[in-house]
C-alpha cells in the first residue's frame, strides 16, 4: 500500500472578478434581448466611454469572461470585457439587428495545429503528445472547431498569435497561417 504525502502547486491567478450587480444586468439582457447601457473602458481610448450594447451570448476566453453584443457606437459585432465594464442600466428596446447576422459568431472555422516545423522530430512527438494530437498522412495535428469572434482568444491562450523565432518557445503553430491571420488581433 502507498502512502505519504503528494505535493500539488497550481499557478497563481489573477484577482479581478466580474461584478455581480453589472452581470445580473448582462443575463437578463440576454434572456429579454434587450440592450444595456454603459460605460466602458476602452483600450483604444484615454477615458471611459458610454455606448449601448446588446448582448447575446457570454465567452469565457480561458483567461477573462467577455460578452458578446451588437455596439451601437460601432454598429458592429463585438466582444468586451466584463471587468471593463463599470456602470450599466437597462434599456427596453430590443436589438436593432438581428443574431443571425452575427456571423463571427455563427459561424465556425476548422483550425488546424501542428508542432512547430523547426523542432526535432522528437520534440515534435513529444509536443503532439502533450496536447493529444493526431497522426494525419505522417503529421500531427490538433483540428479544432472554433467560432470566428474566438479565434483572437483561442491563439492568444495557446500563444498561437504570435511568431516567436525559438521553437522551443512556441511550439506549436497554425498549420495554415494564413487562412486565420485576418483574426488575429497581433497581425492587424
Amino acid at each position: 500500500m502507498l502512502g505519504g504525502i503528494v505535493s500539488v502547486e497550481s499557478m497563481p491567478g489573477t484577482t479581478h472578478s466580474v461584478d455581480a450587480k453589472i452581470l445580473k444586468f448582462i443575463v437578463q439582457s440576454i434572456h429579454r434581448k434587450t440592450g444595456i447601457d454603459v460605460t466602458y473602458h476602452s483600450m483604444r481610448s484615454e477615458k471611459p466611454g458610454d455606448r449601448t450594447l446588446w448582448p447575446h451570448a457570454l465567452i469565457h476566453t480561458g483567461r477573462h469572461w467577455h460578452l458578446r453584443a451588437f455596439d451601437s457606437q460601432t454598429h458592429a459585432f463585438r466582444g468586451f470585457a466584463l471587468t471593463r465594464i463599470c456602470e450599466v442600466t437597462a434599456v427596453v428596446e430590443v436589438s436593432p439587428v438581428a443574431i443571425e447576422l452575427d456571423q463571427d459568431w455563427n459561424i465556425k472555422e476548422t483550425l488546424e495545429i501542428i508542432p512547430n516545423p523547426k523542432l526535432k522530430k522528437h520534440q515534435q512527438e513529444i509536443v503532439a503528445k502533450e496536447y493529444g494530437m493526431v497522426n494525419i498522412k505522417g503529421g500531427w495535428t490538433w483540428t479544432v472547431l472554433v467560432r470566428r469572434c474566438l479565434i483572437p482568444y483561442f491563439a492568444a491562450l495557446y500563444q498561437l498569435d504570435i511568431e516567436e523565432k525559438d521553437p522551443l518557445r512556441n511550439r506549436m503553430v497554425f498549420k495554415e497561417r494564413k487562412i486565420v491571420k485576418k483574426f488575429l488581433i497581433s497581425d492587424g
